[in-house]
C-alpha cells in the first residue's frame, strides 16, 4: 500500500499545478495557501544560478563572477540573449541586405563598429553584418566579442532598447574599447571578463 503523501507536498503539487493552470494569486490564497510560497511559485523569471547558460544583467553576472561558489537567485531576461548563430538564419535586413559595421548602405551613417579588428586595416570598412557573424581572425578572444557583441546589437536594435541585457550604444562601446567597459551600475569590465559575461548569457 502507497504511503500517504504529505501535506506539504500536496500542497507545493497543487500550487505548481495551478500556476501552470493559470489560476489566478486571489484564487490559490482563497484555497488556503500562503502568500510567500505564492509568490515563491510564480516568480517564474527567478532562476538559480548554475553552471549553464542563463540570460542576466551584467550587474547580475558581476555578482555571480565574484562568488561562484555562492548560490544565488537571479533574475532572467527573457528573450534578450539571442546568439550570433541565431541572427545568422534571421530575415532581418541588417543581415541579408549587406550593411556594413563602419557604414550602412550608401555610404552615409554608420553602426559605428568602427575599432579594426587586430591586424585588420584597409579591408575592415568592407565587413558586413553577415560576415560578423562568423568572423574568424587571428584572435579567438576578438572572434567571440565581435560575434556576440554584433548579436547583442542586433537584438537590442530588433527590442528597441527596451527589455534588454544591453543597448545599441553598450554593444559598440564594448567593441570600440576592446571588450573594457562600465555598466550602468558603475561595475567595471575587462576583456576577460566581458568574454565570460557573454559566454554566461549565451551568445558567444
Amino acid at each position: 500500500m502507497a504511503e500517504p503523501t504529505p501535506p506539504q507536498v500536496r500542497e507545493a503539487m497543487f500550487v505548481c499545478g495551478a500556476a501552470r493552470g493559470g489560476l489566478s494569486r486571489r484564487q490559490l490564497v482563497r484555497a488556503g495557501l500562503s502568500v510567500g510560497t505564492i509568490a515563491a511559485t510564480l516568480k517564474s523569471n527567478s532562476v538559480l544560478a548554475a553552471n549553464g547558460t542563463v540570460c542576466i544583467m551584467a550587474s547580475a553576472f558581476s555578482s555571480l563572477d565574484a562568488n561562484p561558489r555562492t548560490s544565488q537567485a537571479l533574475t532572467e531576461v527573457a528573450s534578450a540573449c539571442i546568439d550570433a548563430q541565431s541572427w545568422i538564419t534571421r530575415t532581418t535586413t541588417r543581415v541579408t541586405s549587406g550593411f556594413k559595421l563602419t557604414k550602412l548602405n550608401g555610404g552615409s551613417g554608420g553602426l559605428g563598429f568602427s575599432t579594426h579588428y587586430p591586424g585588420v586595416n584597409g579591408n575592415w570598412n568592407s565587413v558586413t553584418v553577415a560576415d560578423a557573424l562568423v568572423y574568424a581572425g587571428s584572435d579567438p578572444r576578438f572572434d567571440q566579442l565581435l560575434h556576440s557583441t554584433v548579436a547583442a546589437y542586433l537584438t537590442a536594435y530588433d527590442l528597441q532598447d527596451v527589455g534588454v541585457v544591453l543597448t545599441q550604444l553598450q554593444a559598440l562601446t564594448i567593441w570600440n574599447s576592446a571588450g573594457v567597459w562600465t555598466d550602468a551600475s558603475g561595475l567595471q569590465f575587462d576583456l576577460a571578463k566581458t568574454l565570460r559575461y557573454f559566454s554566461k548569457i549565451g551568445v558567444i
